[in-house]
């Protein structure tokens, strides 16, 4: 009588979690990935400022 007619599932939980992270998991890939780079960039800048400070006075002795 009522085709196509739409029936409520009701799904465990854990089916609803799995869901959940499978459309929330690729959007967050781009932030995730940007903020790597952007802490390794930091990282070697920080680690070039201490070695060049580091080589500076050494430098400056040896002259």
């Amino acid at each position: 009588e009522h085709f196509p007619s739409r029936e409520e599932k009701l799904y465990p939980g854990w089916v609803q979690i799995v869901c959940v992270l499978l459309s929330f998991l690729p959007s967050l890939w781009v932030p995730a990935v940007a903020l790597c780079h952007l802490l390794y960039q930091h990282r070697r800048r920080w680690k070039d400022a201490h070695l060049e400070s580091g080589l500076k006075p050494q430098e400056s002795r040896n002259c």
